[in-house]
C-alpha cells in the first residue's frame, strides 16, 4: 500500500455523528491532521484511533487551526467557534 500524503492544513472538526464521523475519517485517512470534538467519548476515540487529535472543547477544536468544519444541529456550536 502506498504511503498516504501528508496535508499541510490542520482542521477542526466539530460534531461526529452520522454524517460528521465519516466525513472525519475520510479527513484523516487523506492525510489531514484532524483534531476533533464530539459530546460522545467512544465516537472520539474511534477518530483518534485512526489518527486525528482529541480536543476537550469546541474552542480548542477552533483554536490554531486553518479550517474548521461543524456538523452539529446545534446552534450555540457555531457561536463558541466564532468567538475564539
Amino acid at each position: 500500500m502506498a504511503k498516504q500524503q501528508k496535508h499541510a492544513l490542520t482542521v477542526g472538526f466539530i460534531g461526529l455523528g452520522k454524517m460528521g464521523k465519516g466525513m472525519a475519517s475520510n479527513l484523516v485517512r487523506k492525510g489531514f491532521d484532524l483534531i476533533v470534538y464530539d459530546i460522545n467519548a467512544a465516537v472520539v476515540k474511534d477518530l483518534v484511533d485512526l489518527g486525528a487529535r482529541s480536543a476537550k472543547s469546541t474552542g480548542e477544536a477552533s483554536r490554531n487551526v486553518d479550517v474548521v468544519v461543524t456538523r452539529s444541529e446545534e446552534r450555540r456550536v457555531g457561536k463558541e467557534c466564532r468567538s475564539r
